[in-house]
């Protein structure tokens, strides 16, 4: 009985983590960029990525709506950098400048608290966070598998099902090997 109520916890938790991650990715995706502070906060979420296992910080940033504007404007602070000793002037490099600056002490500071963090909850509370992060990442997927099906694959009822159909062979595989390794611990 103890282990289908864990099983139970887990599936609930990963699920509502799920659907948040979902929501987020679907509001923030419109986002073209953003303020210092919003920036600062991306940085520090992307760094923080890198250190938790299996995701990525670009992801994460794509997911924010993040990525497209730093990316472009850390090309324009490097054009402008590399124009200044050419002839160019410092205005270019100071406009785009607090931009890389809010990013980089966002990412340091994220990454100095969320290694720490990682680590004290790896050791209290490893298949919560394990289950937190699946949660996160699958969540996460649903922009990029939208955006790829609009671009891509007309909906079709078939495809439709076909798609739910994995989805439902994934989780009975995932509640079959749960079954079956309830006897290993998680050290």
């Amino acid at each position: 009985m103890g282990t289908t109520n864990a099983t139970s916890r887990r599936c609930g938790g990963c699920s509502t983590l799920t659907s948040f991650a979902f929501g987020i990715s679907g509001v923030t995706a419109a986002g073209d960029g953003g303020s210092l502070p919003i920036v600062f906060f991306a940085g520090a979420i992307a760094v923080s990525a890198m250190v938790l296992p299996g995701s990525s910080g670009a992801a994460f940033l794509y997911v924010l709506g993040q990525y497209q504007y730093l990316m472009a404007s850390l090309n324009d602070f490097l054009d402008a950098l590399a124009a200044v000793p050419r002839g160019g002037g410092v205005g270019p490099v100071i406009d785009t400048g607090p931009v890389i600056a809010a990013f980089v002490i966002g990412a340091v500071i994220g990454l100095l608290t969320m290694a720490r963090t990682v680590k004290w909850t790896l050791e209290r509370y490893r298949v919560a966070l394990l289950v937190f992060l699946v949660g996160l990442m699958v969540g996460a997927l649903w922009l990029p598998v939208e955006q790829a099906v609009a671009e891509t694959i007309p909906r079709t009822p078939g495809r439709v099902a076909a798609i739910a159909l994995a989805v439902a062979v994934g989780a009975g595989a995932v509640f079959v090997l749960d079954r079956r390794t309830e006897s290993l611990e998680y050290a």
